[in-house]
């Protein structure tokens, strides 16, 4: 019998964190429209984004 089962909590949850993952995605990645014309800008937002998550 193998020792990881899928179960429906398991599947729910699974979906839960992608839907919202992908929520916070979008949301960043349309506030960030503005500032894409300018490299500067998104360098620095990126190297900050990349900081904060790893915090």
């Amino acid at each position: 019998m193998p020792k990881y089962r899928l179960t429906q909590e398991k599947v729910e949850n699974a979906n839960q964190f992608y839907l919202t993952y992908n929520d916070g995605i979008t949301f960043n990645v349309q506030n960030a429209y503005n500032c894409l014309g300018n490299g500067m800008v998104m360098a620095t937002k990126f190297l900050w984004e990349v900081e904060c998550v790893g915090d």
